[in-house]
């Protein structure tokens, strides 16, 4: 299994229970694709999907050239897409 794998698994169990439950592994990881290169960056960087070192904001920031508040926001940004879209299709 790959990396990236284990991140949708990991994204998977970020989900509110009842979405959770209804949501297949593959609409993760379409939902996955449908996010900027950014977005997915800030995920990986933060749950350390590909090396599994979890990141700060900070940490984040500096890696992605960005101020920690704006890696913040980018983050809470892309997770609150993410389970907003993965509401959206059960």
């Amino acid at each position: 299994m790959t990396k990236y794998n284990d991140g949708i698994i990991n994204i998977l169990h970020l989900l509110p229970g009842e979405v959770r439950e209804r949501v297949s592994r593959g609409r993760v990881e379409e939902i996955f694709s449908e996010l900027t290169p950014k977005e997915r960056t800030a995920l990986k960087l933060r749950y350390g999907f590909e090396d599994g070192v979890e990141r700060s904001y900070g940490e984040m920031g500096e890696l992605m050239g960005m101020t920690r508040m704006g890696a913040m926001k980018l983050f809470k940004r892309t997770l609150k897409k993410v389970i907003d879209r993965a509401t959206e299709l059960v």
